[in-house]
């Protein structure tokens, strides 16, 4: 009997897959269980509950950003730990370029509709280019962090290599290397987040 793909959704907020281990911080039980989701509540700054070698996707979306450097690496390290030999990450994160492109466009109301209604009561560039950058607007949601770090394809790409990753690729919301992820992508069963400002690659174990 072939086993079920082991796929793991970390800092997930509501954004569940059916199929999927799903994962956050915040107390989310109710709503996976009304909405027929799995769902593990856990801190990733620390040590993952999982076996090596266990996963064969990981995903985790506008997570890393809210973790410091050193965080980021122990939490990599250990989804790379976790991962099976040849098994795909997904990391998708808010990109610096886009950010930085915007502000010197003046074109930071573009990114209007995916933050909090008060963003759009600011005039000036350099207070919506910094509110997002270090995510001062998170105080609508519970027990939000903001931002530690804001990556772009270069320093991200840094990160994951010393995380142990040696198989990098940029990807697009609409594409991914793995087949299994691709076909759920096109199924629409699994999607990415704010993607008009986010960076999104893959890394192979």
């Amino acid at each position: 009997m072939k086993c079920s793909m082991i796929k793991i959704n970390f800092g997930c907020y509501t954004q569940m897959f059916k199929g999927w281990i799903n994962i956050d911080v915040l107390p989310l039980e109710r709503y996976a269980a009304e909405h027929g989701f799995n769902f593990i509540r856990l801190d990733v700054r620390n040590s993952l509950p999982f076996p090596d070698d266990y996963a064969d996707i990981v995903y985790h979306s506008h997570l890393i950003e809210h973790l410091t450097i050193e965080q980021a690496i122990n939490f990599l390290k250990e989804c790379r730990r976790i991962m099976k030999p040849g098994a795909v990450m997904r990391v998708s994160t808010p990109d610096l370029d886009i950010f930085i492109d915007a502000y010197l466009k003046g074109d930071m109301d573009k990114f209007s509709k995916a933050q909090p209604e008060i963003y759009s009561k600011f005039k000036t560039q350099a207070m919506k280019f910094s509110l997002i950058i270090f995510g001062n607007l998170g105080y609508t949601q519970e027990r939000y962090w903001g931002h530690f770090m804001i990556y772009n394809e270069e320093s991200l790409r840094e990160l994951l290599e010393l995380a142990g990753f040696n198989k990098i690729f940029r990807v697009t919301h609409k594409t991914s290397i793995n087949s299994q992820l691709q076909k759920e992508i096109n199924e629409g069963t699994f999607y990415d987040t704010w993607t008009d400002h986010s960076l999104i690659m893959e890394a192979v174990k």
